[in-house]
Parts: C-alpha cells; structure tokens; sequence
C-alpha cells in the first residue's frame, strides 16, 4: 500500500474502505449551517472589513503588476466543441480567457509561478484542469484527465501545502496507488466537474477518505540546546535572554503570544523550517507571564477556560489561513503574492489579522467549527469539510485579513473547484480519527515583570 511518509512525513495510507458510499450526517449538518450562516457572515464580515481597513494605518505591500508569458494550450482524451474555452484562473477576463483552437490555444501565464488552467465546455463546466508549475517548460501546456486528476490532487486538503514542493511530492506518492488511477479513468469518461458527478466524486474521495493526518512529534523539548535554563512550552524551546527570551517554534504551526494583560496577540512566531521561527521576542513588547497559543490539544483551564478556547480557535484560523486557504487561492485564484508575504504580513501585523479572524469565528458558526478540528481527534472527513469550508468562508468575504491579494473582479470560476471537493466530501466514510497535532496547545513563558 502507498506510504506517504517516504516523501512527507505523512503517515502511511489508510486501506481503501469497504464500506458502501453514502452521505454523512456531519457534512450534511455542515451544509445546513453553510447554508443558514453565510449570508449573513458575508454582509457582517464585508461591512467589518470596511471599517477595519479605513481604520488600520498599516499599509500593504506594494504589488508589481503580473508579468505574462505565452503557452499553447492543446487538449487530450477530453470532450470539445465550438463552444470550449481555455482560461487560465484568477487573471482578468481580458488576459485570461479564449475560444479553443484544435491546432493550439495561445494564452498568458502569469511569470514565473505556478498557474490553473482550465478547460470549459459552452455552457461554462468545468471538464478539465491543469497545473503549470514554475519550472516546467511552459511553451506548451495539455489538459487531460490525467492533468486534471493531478490538479485536483494537489488542490486537496491534506496535500496543498504552503510550499509547492511538498504539494507535488505528495502527489507524486498518491500516483502511483491504484486509487488514483480510477480516479484518472472516472474522468475521462464523464468529466464534467462543475455538477454532480458521483463516479468522479466517490473516485476522488477514495484518496481524500486515506489522506492521514500530517502530525509532528509531540513535543520535541529543548534537547539541543545548551542553555540549562530553556525550558519546552506548547511545542517550542524557550531561552532566557537578558533582553527577552528567544523563543524556537519546534512545530509546523503558528503560536500566538499574548502578554499577561494582552487582549491581543504581543507576537506571532511562524512554523518551524519557516523564516522567524526562532525569534527573540523583547521583554517590553510582550510582558508578564504570558501565554503561547497554538492550535492543538487544550487542556482544562478552570475558570479561564473560556478564553484560552477563543485563543486558540485565532489561533487555528491563523493556521488555515495560511496552510490552506492562502495557498489554494494562490495557485487557484490567481492571488500571487500569498506565499512569498504570508508570513511576513501575519508576523508585522498580528493583530490585524488576528482581530479580523477571530471576527469571522464570531460571526459565523461554520467558521468557527472548522477552528475547532485542529483540537481534538478528527477524522479525514472533518479535516477535509473543515479547510474547504473555512477557505470558502475567507474567499467569499474577500479575505478580511487583506493576506490574499484580491482576484480579478468577477473571477470566481474557481470556486467550482470548492463546491467539487465538498460534494466529493459527502462519500467520505472512513472513520479512523488521528491528532494533527499533539503538543499541548497553550503553554507559558515568563518575561519577567510588567511593571
């Protein structure tokens, strides 16, 4: 059976279910609430936006225009009309769109990063995707049922990761199971993804249901450091410094740290292997006892138990940002920039970003569901129902945290890819549970007096 953790430190494939596809009640339960609640998160949040942003003196980052290169698109195995159109997702209309050409479809990448195209048949479905990758050679670009099942691959939560590299080293495992395989022959023969579509559905969910969770190590303690007065807190090393502590991220999670009379994160510190993640965070910025947040296991607080669980609901909603919804906007919505600024704009502007999710989990009760997957024992289902809800909500209100930078307006074909994987969802069976992750989320390290 496929061992993911060859390649990704995921754990190794779950056995193909045996039992019959059916839907469940959880994610039908989601689809209720989605229903109820999104209207109004969407009218709440966007008005909130507005006040925030005129607000806020932080200024974004300044965005160079896309520069295009050209590839010719040719198509393979899949169904064509005088109606089919190539687009490549999240650019302008005018850049971004045009009529299918047997002999090749001559369309503008955007330079340099990785690009969707899709394929539309005349009444606008989707019936096929590819991925053009950076490195590729991009004069020439083919859609196939064996591209799009690539594409939806990658695109799944689970798999997508803030860095593309792990993404395609990922599929590159799921590949090579026969499950993904069926997945290929279930598109070619009826591709169609923009609909109802159970062959495909329950082919794809046949990967989706095994995808274990990725978890590190529990707590990996401060055994490589020297320092005899460092000490291990919600799965970072702390280190007493003269001037503040020196605090190491030993997880692939973001922590907030609030001081002791913070009502607001003092500092963020990024995953590990993630630029930032051993900070020296100063005694006057973050004071007093205070408190690491992480997504994760939460123990009992007594009577602060109330707002340990609404910091680390932020705490997770910043973790989705950035592991999923980001990315997957992205590669999919043509938001260039994401991954090269994330970090740095969540770093210098906690409590933006913090203050605008933690909104969302308020007003909004699927949202803050998905926050609370990441603190208890999930199954694939869960996680999968969780990002793409959560990556729905942060698009469809157009990201309040301003992370994303925004799609062309009127670009929104690839949310079909959205509304695919949650149908897809629903014939998710499997009920192994694993912990994404296993460190304690909420941990204390002391800057001294806040005086």
């Amino acid at each position: 059976m496929t061992d993911l953790a060859n390649t990704t430190d995921l754990a190794q494939l779950d056995e193909p279910s045996t039992e019959s596809p059916k839907l469940t009640e959880r994610s039908g339960l989601w689809r209720m609430v989605s229903l109820c609640a999104i209207l109004a998160a969407i009218v709440i949040t966007a008005l909130a936006v507005l006040q925030a942003r005129q607000a806020s003196d932080v200024a974004m980052p300044d965005r160079s225009p896309v520069a295009l290169e050209t590839t010719t698109v040719t198509v393979t195995g899949l169904p064509t009309s005088d109606g089919t159109v190539i687009t490549v997702l999240g650019l302008p209309a005018s850049e971004s769109r045009r009529s299918f050409d047997g002999a090749g479809t001559e369309i503008e990448l955007p330079a340099d990063m990785a690009a969707l195209v899709q394929l539309s048949d005349e009444s606008g479905a989707m019936i096929g995707l590819s991925i053009v990758r950076a490195s590729d050679d991009r004069l020439t670009t083919d859609i196939s049922a064996l591209s799009t099942a690539r594409a939806l691959v990658v695109l799944s939560p689970g798999v997508l990761r803030p860095n593309l590299a792990e993404a395609f080293a990922n599929l590159a495992v799921i590949e090579d199971d026969p499950a993904f395989e069926k997945l290929v022959a279930e598109i070619a023969t009826n591709p169609n993804l923009s609909v109802a579509n159970e062959a495909v559905e329950q082919a794809y969910a046949e990967i989706a249901d095994r995808l274990p969770a990725h978890h590190p190590e529990a707590d990996q303690g401060c055994d490589s450091v020297l320092a005899s007065d460092a000490y291990p807190s919600a799965g970072t090393c702390v280190q007493p410094q003269g001037t503040g502590l020196v605090i190491t991220n030993e997880q692939d999670r973001w922590v907030l740290v609030y001081g002791a009379d913070d009502d607001e994160p003092c500092a963020t510190i990024p995953p590990t292997n993630v630029e930032g993640s051993e900070v020296l965070i100063p005694s006057e910025q973050c004071t007093g006892n205070a408190a690491l947040v992480a997504p994760g296991p939460v123990t009992n607080q007594g009577e602060g138990q109330p707002l340990i669980d609404m910091r680390v609901r932020s705490a997770a909603a910043v973790n989705i940002l950035y592991s999923y919804a980001g990315p997957f906007a992205d590669l999919a919505g043509g938001s260039a920039g994401f991954t090269s600024e994330a970090a740095t704009i969540i770093r210098q502007r906690a409590d933006d970003v913090v203050s605008s999710l933690s909104f969302l989990i308020d007003s909004n009760e699927e949202f803050a569901a998905a926050t609370d997957v990441s603190h208890r024992a999930s199954t694939a289902l869960d996680r999968h129902i969780a990002a793409i809800s959560a990556a729905r909500l942060i698009i469809d209100t157009a990201d309040p945290t301003a992370i994303i930078p925004h799609r062309a307006q009127g670009d929104d074909d690839y949310i079909a890819i959205l509304d695919f994987f949650m149908r897809a969802g629903e014939r998710m069976v499997a009920t192994r549970t694993d912990w994404r992750w296993e460190a304690d989320a909420v941990g204390m390290a002391d800057f001294g007096s806040d005086t």
